[in-house]
């Protein structure tokens, strides 16, 4: 039996009113439970504002189709839109994922709640309790040698153990899409790599599909990445286009 794609999308573009008028434009995007594809494009060419698209984030996109776990978000209204990325997505953004005035277990657990209010609104049946999300979190937290830092503030955390817990936040209620902006900017090429494996089996082993923003082409197709990339032939001035490549 054919699997459903768990997002689809179609010809989704964005308009910089102030810059221009300059124009972003994802030709088409499928992502299956467990599929990872990295976002690949210049400094500046659009990438993280895709991205923030995709998660619900940046409003004032416009599309021919997208559906994402069942839900059309076209036809849905901004409340919904909302509640469907509080309940089904995890993001992970260069910075500000971390609530800078939580300790970060208690960021967790109002995160947790969000989604918890969010698949309720939805009608969404929950198969775990908050009591087994925390535990699963702390596991990972473990994992990535965090766990023992989970009372306390992000200030006093370095910036990888920051993006490590943030990568846990944005898994602890179990979602259907990681979206990652440039995970391992700021670490070097060893850690680099070790960060971004353990991300891609996480979200391996929980059947979710990953979209994650990189500079770092050679890394993505070490990794066996999916591209979808800047697509300079298509592109112009005034216009950005990226494209998934051919399998």
């Amino acid at each position: 039996m054919t699997q459903d794609p768990v997002l689809s999308l179609k010809e989704l573009s964005y308009v910089y009113k102030e810059e221009s008028e300059l124009k972003i434009r994802l030709d088409s995007l499928i992502l299956y439970a467990g599929s990872s594809v990295a976002l690949i494009g210049l400094s500046g060419s659009g990438k993280s504002t895709l991205l923030e698209c995709l998660g619900l984030i940046r409003p004032g996109f416009a599309a021919s189709s997208y559906s994402f776990a069942g839900f059309n978000l076209l036809s849905s209204s901004l409340k919904k839109r909302t509640l469907v990325r509080s309940a089904l997505m995890g993001i992970m953004p260069q910075q500000g994922a971390l609530i800078p005035f939580l300790r970060i277990k208690d960021d967790f657990k109002i995160t947790l709640k969000l989604a918890f209010y969010a698949r309720a609104k939805l009608n969404i049946k929950d198969t775990f309790t908050h009591q087994q999300a925390m535990e699963q979190a702390i596991l990972l937290a473990n994992k990535l040698g965090i766990g023992n830092l989970l009372e306390r503030y992000p200030e006093s955390l370095s910036q990888g153990q920051r993006q490590r817990a943030s990568f846990v936040k944005a898994l602890i209620h179990r979602p259907r899409l990681l979206l990652i902006d440039e995970p391992t900017a700021a670490l070097d090429p060893v850690h680099a790599k070790e960060l971004f494996e353990i991300m891609l089996d996480e979200c391996a082993k929980r059947k979710l599909c990953a979209l994650a923003v990189t500079h770092d082409l050679a890394l993505a197709r070490e990794l066996k990445l999916k591209i979808c990339a800047y697509d300079s032939s298509l592109s112009h001035d005034g216009l950005n286009v990226f494209k998934e490549e051919l399998s």
